[in-house]
């Protein structure tokens, strides 16, 4: 918008200008980029004061006073161009999908986040062809996804139990829309599932972390009740009101860098031991 503004202010410039040079001696010659281009000019013309004056859109000073202003509030504008993240096109997807790029290390950015919850809490243990007894679902605008995260992978550290989710940054991430549920699931054969109540944890913008840096533990934003919940969310249909858990999941998350696109196994990745510089040692 401030583009278009600045186009059409230094249009009626560049034409007041014209207009003020062609007073200065006789001439039929036509500017075709102006407002006057459908009359010849002439001398009576400009000695009555006539129309050739009046439509000189802007005089120059006043265009100038336009264009700073315009030209100020277009620079305090935040935009992609002033972060140190970028959207980038995979140079091998044929359908040209984009992801977050480094634009110090011109490398990928990867999203690391770490779910964790008090082992005080119960949780459902895994049971043959149930299915996972803990949902992961990775949530972005209009749409969900499974996290690729197994509720029978986690690490115990002191009193909590940890689970990390791994994926390319992709344009979500970047503008802060996207987000884990997390659902506790309890099959009984003699009754109905019970599911726990969706608990929607929101992942930081991308341009609020730096490489490495982990983020604040921070608890769910949303509890969403019900079998539909993950199904309602991507909706965004009204939920019934959920109290949060006694013992809630808490997620943190820190970008990394890579030299490749995808994300490669568990085992082979070695931003899963990189330490945060921002701890002390």
């Amino acid at each position: 918008m401030h583009l278009w503004a600045i186009y059409f202010v230094s249009r009626g410039w560049l034409c007041g200008s014209k207009a003020r040079l062609i007073s200065e001696r006789v001439t039929t010659r036509r500017f075709p980029e102006c407002e006057l281009k459908d009359r010849p000019f002439d001398d009576r013309n400009f000695a009555a004061g006539g129309s050739a004056r009046k439509h000189s859109a802007f005089s120059g000073a006043t265009a100038l006073a336009i264009l700073s202003t315009l030209c100020l509030g277009a620079c305090a504008a935040p935009s992609k161009s002033q972060s140190r993240y970028v959207m980038a096109a995979d140079p091998g997807s044929r359908y040209g999908f984009e992801y977050a790029r480094d634009r110090e290390s011109n490398q990928w950015v990867h999203l690391h986040c770490e779910l964790r919850v008090p082992t005080a809490r119960e949780l459902p243990a895994a049971r043959a062809n149930e299915g996972e007894p803990i949902q992961f679902t990775r949530f972005m605008p209009g749409a969900m996804a499974t996290a690729g995260i197994s509720a029978a992978e986690f690490d115990v550290r002191g009193n909590y139990r940890v689970w990390l989710y791994r994926g390319v940054a992709d344009d979500a991430d970047f503008a802060g829309r996207s987000g884990i549920g997390v659902q506790a699931i309890w099959p009984d054969s003699a009754a109905r599932t019970r599911h726990e109540s969706m608990e929607v944890l929101p992942i930081p913008a991308l341009n609020s972390m730096r490489p490495y840096v982990w983020s604040s533990w921070a608890p769910a934003k949303e509890f969403r009740p019900g079998q539909f919940a993950g199904w309602e969310k991507t909706s965004e249909l009204a939920s019934a009101a959920s109290a949060p858990p006694e013992f809630p999941f808490e997620l943190r998350c820190r970008p990394v860098l890579s030299d490749v696109v995808y994300v490669s196994t568990r085992e082979m990745d070695p931003n899963i031991a990189m330490p945060d510089p921002a701890v002390a040692r």
